[in-house]
């Protein structure tokens, strides 16, 4: 029924029109979640359904960040029992939603390694007619520059098969990388940035600027050392080594704060002595005496 609805209000037959009706939507689409807590006899298949066909009418009108953001609400609906995995229809559905996170990584930074945990797309990694397709999102989730190299020239003509801009790719992969290394480390030398972006020396600041604009990283850069000072730093994805990491920064945080108000108390010095129920009882005297 709401499929039907949907359809009637987008024709495809009048262009013009149905721009219209998209923008006086797309309060609808923003807040779908919550008018779905009210359809009580929302199917799963027609939930299903609904996510797609959304996805759909969005790239129609060129929205495709958002168009993807339901794409991938739509894969996220099959289990690993769905029957509907096996259907080809599924598979290219997958794909479409793997490479709509490679062209735009950075958008997609916080969901493109909770793709690889549908299992719409770990399908595909035993697939072999879409096996690269799930190795090169591995490679955007978790790897830098050289590593997207390297899969070129193990499976060369995929991006170009796949629709992607290699150029574009190229520059997405090296901002990732930049950040990767700004997760790991609080101090970069230039020479390291250099060296994993794979760029000339004097391009550095460049990149660190671009970086940030991103909003992939916050840092400061020391031009006379050389060195870029990380504040912050954007993850693909949180593992159990990252954990570790932030619980041994947040002890060694802890320590450095005990030892500073330690030594503020050492500063300041015993605490003056007071008396303490002369005084008390003394008022106490003075205010019984005054009432008589």
């Amino acid at each position: 029924m709401i499929v039907s609805i949907i359809h009637a209000l987008f024709p495809s037959s009048h262009p013009f029109l149905f721009l219209q009706q998209l923008e006086v939507l797309s309060d609808f689409f923003a807040n779908l979640e919550d008018w779905k807590k009210n359809w009580r006899h929302l199917s799963a298949e027609n939930e299903r359904q609904l996510y797609l066909l959304v996805s759909d009418t969005l790239a129609s009108a060129g929205k495709n960040s958002e168009a993807h953001h339901f794409l991938i609400k739509y894969l996220s609906t099959f289990s690993e029992s769905d029957a509907g995995l096996a259907l080809p229809a599924t598979a290219a559905l997958a794909v479409k939603g793997v490479i709509g996170a490679v062209k735009e990584p950075l958008v997609a930074l916080s969901s493109a390694s909770n793709l690889l945990g549908l299992p719409a797309v770990k399908r595909l990694a035993a697939d072999p007619a879409h096996k690269a397709v799930h190795e090169l999102l591995q490679v955007f989730s978790f790897g830098k520059l050289a590593d997207l190299l390297e899969y070129e020239g193990k499976h060369p003509g995929v991006l170009a098969a796949q629709g992607v801009d290699r150029e574009k790719a190229l520059r997405d992969m090296r901002l990732l990388s930049l950040s990767l290394l700004a997760a790991e480390y609080e101090e970069i030398p230039y020479s390291a940035v250099s060296a994993t972006l794979q760029v000339p020396h004097d391009e550095v600041e460049s990149w660190v600027v671009q970086a940030i604009t991103a909003k992939l990283l916050e840092a400061k850069m020391d031009q006379q050392q050389e060195v870029v000072m990380v504040t912050r730093a954007s993850h693909r994805h949180f593992s159990r080594q990252d954990w570790a990491k932030l619980q041994e920064k947040l002890h060694l945080w802890r320590q450095n704060v005990s030892s500073l108000l330690a030594s503020l108390r050492d500063k300041k010095g015993p605490a003056p002595s007071h008396q303490s129920s002369a005084p008390s009882s003394h008022h106490h005297h003075r205010g019984s005496s005054h009432s008589n």
